[in-house]
């Protein structure tokens, strides 16, 4: 009788581990939540998933005191840290939030807020970074991305925000990707070892000051945008495609002091045939495989084409310009 009542427990047993095994593989979702309330939700709270950092409740501030490590995500749609009220900050000071699966889900999620910083957060081996929806006045600034999948940070309908100072490094996708934006500012964003640097659909508005993007697979801007600004940013050592490509539908755009060198099969400027109104001056474009600039389009502007062109340098391109005329400066 002991020995029948000892299999039963081992049989019971076994199945009870078999159960638990099938359960940690299968990974029942782990993610966070700050909202603006005692605890800030999980930053200090301890009813949810929390703690993971301390609750400024006059700030609205979560500082993280050690790095998120556990999230685990199963569907690309989940995300590690969730932001759900207005005014919030994430200040990580340097620690950082990644998973226990590898490039799902987000990182960090922003929808239909206004007013929230997230800062000085390593972000790692998720598939976006930081994603970003119907927003506004968001900043997001001195944040590290490294590993991720798809689009490392990622604007969509969100407006007036600020993008400074983040360093991207070795995404497979864009690592930043906006899509109907408008009024926002990306400054002094560095980019190294992507896919390809900032793919900007159908922004108004939007400005661009001093980002450097090297070493990519595809463009380091690929642009359709209308009355926005490009100024003092930098392309290099690009592969397949233009350092600056600007889609057909773009309009009524400066692209002041760029720099768009070494870019080994392709163009320092790309401009397709439906470009208009676009302001070209004093950019640099040198040593690229093709030409310099490249400009498709026609019209009643400079040498032919829809869009001026004034004062640009294009030396060591296998050709300086298409058509002739687009490149009348020369290096110091």
């Amino acid at each position: 009788m002991k020995t029948i009542k000892f299999i039963t427990l081992l049989i019971f047993t076994s199945f009870a581990l078999l159960a638990f095994s099938n359960s940690v593989q299968a990974g029942a979702l782990l993610n966070y939540t700050i909202l603006d309330d005692a605890t800030g939700g999980d930053c200090e709270g301890t009813s949810g998933n929390g703690p993971i950092g301390v609750w400024d409740s006059v700030n609205k501030t979560c500082v993280l005191t050690a790095d998120v490590t556990d999230c685990h995500l199963n569907s690309g749609s989940e995300t590690c840290i969730t932001i759900l009220s207005d005014d919030i900050t994430l200040n990580c000071k340097g620690d950082m939030i990644t998973a226990t699966s590898n490039k799902i889900g987000n990182g960090v999620g922003i929808t239909g807020l206004s007013d929230v910083k997230v800062k000085r957060c390593d972000i790692d081996k998720f598939d976006d970074g930081i994603d970003v929806l119907d927003s506004s006045n968001i900043t997001l600034f001195y944040n590290n991305f490294t590993n991720n999948d798809s689009a490392v940070i990622r604007l969509d309908s969100t407006d007036n925000s600020h993008i400074i100072a983040n360093n991207i490094d070795s995404t497979n996708n864009q690592a930043m990707r906006t899509s109907s934006t408008k009024n926002n500012y990306v400054i002094g964003n560095f980019i190294d070892g992507s896919s390809s640097g900032f793919q900007l659909i159908s922004c108004t508005n939007d400005t661009f000051i001093a980002n450097s993007v090297i070493s990519i697979l595809d463009s380091g801007f690929r642009i359709n945008c209308t009355r926005s600004e490009f100024i003092n940013n930098s392309v290099s050592n690009g592969v397949n495609f233009g350092g600056f490509s600007i889609s057909s539908n773009s309009s009524r755009s400066t692209v002041f002091a760029n720099i768009s060198n070494g870019n080994v099969s392709n163009e320092g400027f790309d401009v397709a045939s439906g470009v208009s109104g676009f302001k070209f001056e004093h950019n640099i474009a040198d040593d690229n495989a093709l030409f310099g600039i490249d400009d498709d389009s026609t019209g009643k502007k400079t040498a032919g084409t829809a869009n001026t062109y004034e004062g640009n340098t294009c030396d060591g391109n296998t050709t300086a310009s298409f058509p002739v005329g687009l490149c009348t400066g020369t290096n110091p």
